[in-house]
């Protein structure tokens, strides 16, 4: 069975990897060019790569064109990523010519030597770790084990005490009767009864209702799970939430909307917030040309109709969100974005954090406008000088300083993440990007910058987000928001969602953290024996006592987090995440949730359970059918056993004292029969209610009989056998 699991999981890793087979490649191979199919690809072949592609390997640019790949299969981050071909070593934290398998090339051609095909890739090395089947058992199992084992063993010593206490009747009865032989049929068949009546009690005994329970209560709870948005991919995963003390939720989409709005703006010295309609925002005609002209021009994000007829954002929603603002103020970016007007681009990327376009200016061909567009608290930096009155003014530091006080830090406590705009004019015949290194350039472009405006975009909060953290609050459960925003905008999503209170802002403790930090201080993940751990786990539970947000943080950070959370016995941890690079956070979780709308397919299949909506409210849902499973099979068990004792007593008591068992051994296995199935039946598909959102989460270590059930038992028991006895021995006197 085992080995038919293995060639199963082998097939299924094999499809994986296969699945772009049939599409073919260019490459050149021993100086010739030739097209094959993406698996009969080797390292060393020199691929040839042009827009639209998918790359069917790791690859190491060798020459480009203006090449933007899309990696978000494997980060699942929409930004577009700048590549360029390596040239200087010493340069490699700037360039980056790395191309990865399963990445696409939105925009530009190129060649690139292949360095690793197959289970060698980044991906094929995640789609393995993936497949790999390192499934623990969940707690509930463990313990439901340790019950059975023990109900077994007890069972077993009952059945010898009972064929032994029978056994001694008998011969005391053959000692007795002169008419009787020890070694007639009669005794014979007298013998083989009472060893049938051992192994019926043994049977009886044993709780076999007790996987059907659970595989009802699974089971049910899954079909009603996936009418909550709860798509459950793996059963073990519903009751292992039940016990769940700890969440590690992503923001954007989570705990957010996901739906970028342009919703402030400082310009000219004055700042507007909470934008309804940006029609009606006070700009000057110069200034809001200035403005919206960046904002089409300087972008891949576009507008398409939807099926209402209102435009909806295609592409980076951050542009998108700023485009639908150009909008409103009369301003198409199909009539600014002509490309015979574009001279050059340089694509936002990450480590720079901006974007940079070169256009003609249309009443002055001797020059061109730089438009620039970044992460305010690094790009102000680069601003000497601040669009005002419809005119360039100086920008001291004095003013930079103002600048920060006065709109950034009032944006972040808003709750807004910031872009800053600027231009400047350069001299049309001067301007050479052929002949100078693109780092170079992008120096000089970025250097004696205009502010034009900052303008603040915001994510809404999910509806339903705070209810839900505060129903987790009360249900034991420590919700942490892991995300990749700066820390101010974090903590202000965070106090808006519940996570942390006001108080958290401006605390100098563990509270808030930036993932580098986090890092440092528990000194990363080591591998001993083949098992990851925290290096430092002291300073660990030191830290995680207090923390509650993760920002600034890498999907590394956040399989740091899992890694150190489960070292403890007491956790059980959830984590949700949408990107390739969640997989390995997700398989190492105890329930990993992928979104079902902006999750990737590697997220889905490393996932246990995949929220249909994106929602964190769904998580309480999963919570709430996790602890009534629990309940059902302690409610089945608490029958189980009691009617087990009585059984086992009273066969042993009257086996004892009247040598035979006052049900036949058909009769004992047609109750055992009914009590499992009917009893599993009813008590496995009872719906959960909002009280046990309210009790503590179940512990791994918790026993699953708590004082309470034993008591329940054991006067039931007792009260059971009492009558039972009377009507055994007396019945019929009284009857």
């Amino acid at each position: 069975m085992s080995s038919g699991n293995n060639y199963a999981k082998e097939q299924q890793f094999r499809k994986l990897m296969t699945m772009r087979q049939k599409i073919n490649c260019t490459i050149r191979r021993d100086g010739r060019e030739n097209a094959i199919s993406v698996d009969q690809l080797l390292v060393g072949d020199i691929l040839y790569i042009n827009q639209g592609d998918q790359m069917p390997a790791d690859c190491v640019l060798l020459n480009s064109t203006k090449m933007l790949a899309d990696e978000s299969a494997l980060t699942g981050e929409s930004k577009q990523l700048h590549k360029a071909p390596l040239l200087d070593p010493a340069s490699m934290d700037i360039v980056d010519p790395f191309l990865k398998s399963g990445c696409m090339i939105a925009e530009g051609t190129g060649e690139a030597v292949i360095c690793a095909i197959g289970t060698n890739t980044e991906m094929g090395r995640l789609q393995k770790k993936i497949t790999e089947d390192d499934r623990e058992l969940s707690p509930l199992q463990r313990k439901l084990e340790r019950i059975a084992d023990t109900i077994g063993i007890a069972g077993m010593w009952v059945a010898a005490f009972t064929v032994i206490g029978m056994c001694v009747n008998m011969l005391w009865v053959v000692m007795m009767d002169p008419h009787l032989s020890l070694f007639s049929m009669a005794t014979l068949k007298l013998f083989i009864n009472i060893l049938i009546m051992g192994v019926v009690i043994i049977v009886v005994a044993v709780p076999e209702g007790l996987p059907l329970a659970v595989t009802l209560a699974l089971a049910y709870s899954v079909s009603k799970m996936k009418d909550e948005n709860n798509l459950v991919r793996n059963l073990n995963s519903c009751e292992t939430m039940g016990g769940a003390n700890n969440v590690l939720t992503d923001k954007t989409g989570t705990l957010t909307k996901n739906d970028m709005t342009a919703v402030a703006i400082s310009i000219e010295g004055q700042i507007t917030i909470a934008i309804k309609d940006w029609s009606t925002v006070p700009i000057s005609v110069n200034a809001k040309s200035l403005f919206c002209e960046n904002v089409c021009i300087n972008a891949t994000a576009k507008l398409i109709p939807g099926k209402d007829g209102a435009l909806k954002k295609n592409g980076n929603p951050t542009e998108g969100a700023f485009l639908l603002a150009a909008n409103r103020m009369g301003f198409r970016y199909e009539e600014y974005r002509i490309k015979e007007n574009i001279i050059y681009t340089i694509p936002f990327d990450s480590k720079r954090k901006c974007m940079i376009t070169v256009a003609k200016l249309k009443d002055d061909p001797r020059h061109y406008r730089v438009y620039v567009k970044g992460a305010s608290d690094i790009m102000l930096k680069f601003c000497d000088f601040v669009h005002l009155n419809d005119k360039s003014i100086e920008l001291p530091a004095e003013g930079k300083q103002e600048v920060q006080a006065n709109t950034l830090e009032l944006f972040s406590q808003k709750g807004y993440r910031t872009i800053l705009f600027a231009y400047k004019d350069i001299e049309a015949e001067k301007f050479n990007p052929s002949e100078v290194d693109e780092d170079v350039l992008f120096d000089g472009l970025r250097k004696g910058l205009v502010l034009v405006a900052i303008a603040g975009i915001q994510d809404p909060l999910r509806d339903e987000v705070r209810l839900a953290v505060h129903k987790c609050h009360e249900a034991g459960v420590i919700v942490r928001m892991v995300t990749g925003d700066e820390i101010k905008y974090a903590k202000t999503i965070a106090i808006e969602a519940g996570i942390i209170d006001e108080s958290a802002r401006d605390r100098k403790d563990y509270t808030c953290m930036e993932g580098n930090d986090f890092c440092n201080a528990i000194g990363g993940v080591v591998e001993e024996g083949g098992k990851a751990r925290v290096r430092n786990q002291e300073k660990f539970n030191e830290i995680t006592s207090q923390l509650r947000v993760l920002a600034r943080s890498k999907p590394e950070h956040k399989y740091m987090l899992v890694i150190g959370l489960k070292e403890n016995l007491n956790n059980v941890v959830a984590v949700t995440g949408d990107g390739t690079n969640d997989a390995l956070a997700l398989k190492k979780s105890d329930v990993g949730f992928a979104m079902g709308i902006c999750g990737t397919e590697v997220a889905k299949e490393a996932a246990h359970i995949i929220l249909l909506d994106d929602n964190f409210a769904s998580i309480i849902t999963a919570i709430k059918w996790g602890r009534n499973i629990y309940l059902s099979v302690r409610k089945f068990l608490q029958f189980q056993v009691t009617v087990n004792m009585v059984a086992l007593f009273l066969v042993f008591i009257s086996g004892i004292i009247l040598g035979e068992s006052p049900l036949t051994s058909i009769q004992m296995l047609w109750v055992n029969l009914i009590m499992d199935t009917f009893a599993a039946l009813a008590l496995a598909t009872e719906p959960p209610n909002e009280r046990l959102l309210s009790q503590s989460p179940y512990s791994k270590t918790e026993i699953i009989i708590t004082p309470a059930m034993a008591r329940n038992i054991l006067s039931q028991a007792v009260f059971q056998i009492l009558v039972l006895c009377i009507l055994l021995f007396g019945g019929a006197n009284i009857l």
